[in-house]
């Protein structure tokens, strides 16, 4: 009969244990927190500042301990964190002890005292249980849980002087009761405690709790807490609510609310989002006020009040989706009257007096009322077939300028809108797109070019490999119309058609294990049908009015190229560790016969920086409108080093050279100013290495050096060190010879030659002090570009962070320089969320890869 008993005890413990269980109660802030009102001699309050600090620290295992942020941590037997996901507490094999007098009775109340209940992962215990019977049906209905009541898990521990069980009802009650829980997140774990008078579980799970008290703060230097005097977590919807609540700062009441809703899982919910506040040189005081619609499992919204001093308010809407086949959004956002903005209109001619007419004019005709939009959405129609769409506009040039929300369409000032739909197999790729630009022309900044549309653009390709013979094929095609707006300076008109670009090609890889050797021969036709050819030029500038007017072309270009290496390898000892090395030589043999092309416009071709990237490729030009003749051989040499142990490349090394039978003809330009290859026989020697010193530690350098007497065309060098997310140092240097083009200066003058110097760091100072900042120097135009520094401080259970970064804005021919500043705040309460601008945290992210920002823990 006792071991019926005390089976009987295991299965009511499950009940008990089952209200602890709760996920709501495992990560809701407060969820078991009471302040206690009335409690015995024995339970310390709130109130009690030093019983606070000291008998609650240790009823909750709190251990000190000196070197950590907290100075101490929650402890938890080793049999219980070894367990992380206990099984079903109905499920798991159940112990029961009792070390103490047990007095059993048919009739009456049974009593056990020094009761253990153990499972796997999962330990309750109390100084004496009682066991009342139903005076009718004679079965077990009430249990009493009295004295050191614990409930313990991985991560959960409650504690309390009595505990009642109703098995009728399956509910659970306890009195004058504290807990700790620990909520892992993707950044940091919070552990969070608190105290309560009463709490009790409802038979649906949900859980009222009076008096509760909240913090994330350490038990014995409690910095802020919150109180209130009735808390409801609905485990049905995810959502809790404390009514009659404080906020507290020390033992000090700081702030209170009648009313308080809070979600206690990851399930989304509508309802305020934490405000941000910031600063802006050109806006004023910032506060942004977001409101989320939780309106379906796919489907939100949020709407977003933010308040200028110097500018009014904004209202910014954004709606996202989400179905089986598809996901996108939808942005709006409007001001319905700019004051700054209006008086910089009313003072532009008199401040940019040698602006271009066309700039003051647009600039007139600009609203004070701004807005913007933008849509983007990607669908999947079929395992071959998807599209996307990406649609983006704001009433004026100057709006991603002064109200910031940049989005990742603009790139130089030009605004992407786009509509794409494709098609892949095995061995075909079919695409269609429309693309334009928004060009955001800026009087206070540089001159930016319009873009050329694409009204349509039509690909297709094949690749079918392994054919007969060993050999693969290639096929390459492309049709595109493209269209321009006059002149924005001029008002001339741009040369706008079609043109078909063809390229067949076949290749023979032979490949073996010390080697390979391919021999490919292919074809480029490019046809054109053009208008207004000669007239502008895609960079502006005025050519003749007279020089072909119009233009239909075909270009037919056969390409032969050999491409063919080695590989050596070779193992050795260094401070007795094993590596491999390997030597990879590498030749390159182009043929590309020489036809005269200053004729056909340049749509969308371009000349890229000579570095070790264009040694081996067979086309010098990026895009259509220029195939570059050749008869050359290039040459490189790559090496490796691996680890033996782990195969890591410890380094990677490239040099090479390209030796010109024939002399480069083919320019981008008529006159060939803008071709540091033109008329030479041999290119830059260019170079890169890159070494990972330790797994903290790299470093990549690159440079390319010209042996026909203009020196170095460009050289780099990126250094890193991370040895954790939060300590992060960085340090770049770039120079590039003709980057920084300046109009009136000759193409070869030094004022074009372009040097920059980064440096970065994120750093802790002390234990609850860290530094960040990132440094962008023009080291040609002697003038930061960007700067920021900032400083953040922590403790146990909150942390603030403040950022200031100025950008520069414009530069003008004087060189004087204007910038814009902004200042980011934000504080943030551990285990509640952050109030401020997470712009700060972007900001740093974007300027030192690797960083993770705690904030959005």
């Amino acid at each position: 009969m006792r071991r019926y008993f005390l089976l009987l005890l295991c299965f009511l413990t499950v009940n008990i244990a089952q209200a602890t269980d709760d996920p709501a109660l495992c990560t809701a802030p407060g969820l078991t927190a009471a302040t206690t009102t009335d409690p015995p001699n024995n339970s310390p309050t709130p109130k009690d500042t030093t019983a606070f600090n000291t008998n609650w620290a240790n009823l909750l295992g709190w251990v000190p301990l000196s070197t950590n942020l907290c100075g101490g941590y929650f402890y938890e037997p080793a049999y219980i964190t070894a367990v992380p996901s206990p099984p079903p507490i109905k499920s798991a094999e159940t112990t029961i002890k009792s070390t103490g007098l047990t007095s059993f009775s048919l009739t009456g109340p049974s009593t056990l005292e020094g009761v253990t209940v153990t499972q796997h992962g999962r330990e309750m215990t109390a100084d004496k249980a009682i066991l009342y019977r139903d005076a009718k049906t004679g079965k077990i209905n009430i249990i009493d849980l009295i004295g050191n009541v614990h409930f313990r898990e991985a991560g959960k521990l409650v504690v309390g002087n009595f505990s009642r069980i109703d098995v009728t009802n399956n509910t659970l009650t306890i009195i004058n009761g504290g807990y700790h829980t620990s909520r892992p997140s993707p950044t940091v774990p919070t552990e969070a405690w608190g105290l309560g008078s009463s709490m009790f579980r409802e038979a649906n799970g949900n859980m009222q709790l009076e008096n509760a008290t909240y913090t994330t703060c350490s038990p014995t230097d409690p910095s802020w807490h919150i109180e209130s005097k009735h808390l409801t977590l609905n485990k049905i919807t995810g959502r809790g609510v404390a009514r009659d609540a404080w906020f507290y700062i020390g033992n000090q009441r700081l702030l209170y609310t009648p009313y308080a809703s809070f979600p206690i899982d990851r399930r989304r919910y509508s309802g305020f989002l934490f405000p941000s506040v910031g600063y802006n040189s050109d806006s004023g005081f910032i506060v942004n006020i977001p409101y989320y619609f939780n309106l379906a499992p796919n489907f939100d919204d949020t709407f977003t009040l933010t308040g200028m001093t110097l500018r009014g308010t904004q209202l910014t809407n954004n709606f996202r989706y989400l179905t089986q086949n598809s996901e996108g959004s939808l942005l709006l956002s409007f001001l319905p009257y700019d004051s700054e903005f209006a008086q910089f209109k009313a003072g532009a001619e008199d401040e940019f007096p040698h602006a271009f007419p066309r700039y003051l004019s647009e600039l007139s005709n600009d609203s004070t009322s701004r807005g913007a939009l933008g849509f983007t959405d990607k669908t999947t129609f079929s395992d071959k077939w998807s599209g996307s769409l990406d649609l983006n506009y704001v009433t004026d040039d100057y709006y991603f300028r002064d109200l910031g929300n940049t989005p990742e369409a603009i790139n130089n000032d030009q605004l992407l809108n786009e509509a794409q739909i494709g098609y892949q197999d095995t061995h075909w790729q079919f695409s269609a797109m429309a693309q334009a630009y928004q060009t955001l022309h800026l009087i206070d900044q540089n001159f930016v070019a319009d873009q050329y549309q694409r009204l349509p653009q039509l690909d297709l390709n094949a690749s079918y490999p392994l054919l007969p013979h060993n050999l693969d094929f290639e096929y390459n095609s492309e049709w595109t119309y493209f269209d321009h707006a006059v002149d924005f300076v001029s008002g001339k008109p741009f040369p706008t058609g079609n043109r078909i670009h063809v390229n067949p090609q076949l290749k023979l890889p032979i490949t073996r294990s010390w080697g390979f050797f391919t021999p490919a021969l292919g074809l480029d036709a490019t046809g054109y049908d053009v208008a207004n050819n000669g007239v502008v030029s895609s960079s502006g500038i005025l050519i003749s009015e007279d020089e072909q007017p119009d233009l239909n072309k075909l270009r037919v270009l056969p390409i032969f190229d050999i491409d063919s290496g080695l590989y050596f390898d070779r193992s050795f000892h260094l401070f007795q560790h094993p590596y491999q090395q390997t030597l990879e030589p590498r030749v390159l043999y182009l043929y590309v016969p020489y036809t005269n092309q200053n004729s056909i416009p340049d749509f969308d071709t371009s000349l890229p920086t000579f570095t070790t990237d264009q040694l081996f490729v067979t086309n010098r030009f990026v895009g259509y409108d220029r195939v570059g003749d050749a008869n050359q051989v290039a040459v490189g040499l790559t090496t490796r080093i691996l680890d033996d142990y782990t195969g890591v490349e410890k380094a990677n090394a490239t040099l090479g050279e390209i030796y010109y039978f024939k002399q480069p003809q083919v320019c981008l330009t008529p006159d060939c100013s803008q071709d540091p290859e033109f008329g030479k026989n041999v290119s830059p020697v260019a170079g890169t290495l890159t070494y990972n010193l330790t797994p903290h530690v790299s470093a990549t350098a690159s440079a390319a050096y010209d042996p026909a007497g203009s020196g170095m065309q460009n050289e780099g060098l990126q250094v890193n060190y991370r040895p954790a997310p939060q300590h992060i140092l960085v340090a770049g240097y770039d120079y590039v010879q003709n980057g920084d083009r300046l109009n009136g200066v000759p193409p070869d003058s030094s004022e074009n030659n372009l040097q920059r110097l980064n440096l970065g760091i994120a750093w802790p100072i002390t234990e609850k002090w860290s530094a960040v900042g990132n440094w962008n120097y023009n080291i040609s135009h002697q003038h930061p570009e960007t700067y920021f520094y900032g400083l953040q401080y922590d403790t146990c259970c909150w942390a603030v962070r403040v950022v200031a970064n100025r950008a520069l804005v414009q530069e003008d021919a004087n060189g004087s320089t204007d910038y814009r500043t902004n200042i980011y705040v934000q504080f943030m309460l551990k285990g509640m969320g952050s109030v401020g601008n997470s712009a700060g945290g972007d900001l740093i992210k974007s300027a030192l890869p690797g960083f993770i920002d705690y904030f959005r823990g």
